[in-house]
């Protein structure tokens, strides 16, 4: 399959491997959305070019990979904070990493380079248990992302009911976010992380399941929410400590 000049995947199914024809279809599905990845990408930003590092073409195939199986996120119950929160900084899969400008409150993926790395957005990354009726069909951790040294939280929720969802910067107190109701409001702080892989992770809005933290190939524009099929975007991030 040619995803891109100069670039093509061989993929051959050999009846010994015993490989299922589910498995198959889910790598062909994968394949195909890297080829659309290829053609529609003109940003001189991204790995698309003829220059695709190992490590940015590795970052492609993991945002293209499909999530199977359906699960459960709209269960009834309540979440409750785990103490002692991890400090940690996010990059995407390109490598930007997540810039915090305390005037605009906007949150922003850019390529750093050497001797800036206090521009770097920090975090605590607060845990929570899980106490609910069907809790087992949940396979990620439930977490809350908030400014270090500030109490503003990364929160998901709608203008409107029909309006996407929105990634924002909200000012919480740390007693309302200490338990979280699956079906209340506060919903909107939370996301399901999950790790593909060795480290690579995905934050999901507990509220609307289905919509990620993303960013986009171009540098310096804003983290946003997206569905897994906008194919400008990624959801892929690394945790740093």
């Amino acid at each position: 399959m040619e995803l891109h000049k100069g670039l093509t995947f061989d993929l051959e199914v050999l009846q010994q491997h015993q490989v299922g024809m589910r498995q198959v279809a889910h790598l062909v599905m994968v394949l195909h959305r890297m080829k659309h990845t290829f053609q529609k990408s003109d940003s001189t930003h991204t790995p698309l070019g003829m220059e695709c590092t190992d490590d940015q073409l590795s970052g492609i195939i993991m945002d293209n990979l499909l999530e199977e199986g359906a699960v459960d996120k709209k269960a009834e119950g309540t979440f409750k904070r785990l103490d002692s929160p991890r400090q940690c900084t996010l990059c995407d899969s390109y490598q930007k990493s997540l810039v915090h400008n305390p005037e605009t409150m906007v949150l922003r993926a850019v390529t750093l380079r050497g001797g800036i790395d206090h521009q770097r957005a920090r975090f605590n990354l607060s845990m929570y248990n899980i106490n609910m009726k069907n809790s087992h069909t949940i396979q990620a951790q439930p977490v809350a992302l908030r400014i270090a040294s500030s109490d503003f939280n990364l929160s998901c929720s709608k203008q409107t009911d029909s309006t996407a969802p929105i990634l924002q910067l909200e000012r919480s107190s740390d007693d309302q976010l200490r338990t979280i109701s699956a079906q209340g409001d506060t919903a909107r702080f939370l996301f399901y992380m999950t790790t593909k892989g060795i480290s690579l992770t995905t934050f999901e809005s507990a509220k609307y399941p289905g919509w990620f933290i993303s960013t986009s190939l171009e540098q310096r524009q804003p983290v946003a929410m997206c569905q897994t099929e906008d194919l400008r975007k990624l959801t892929n991030f690394y945790v740093n400590s």
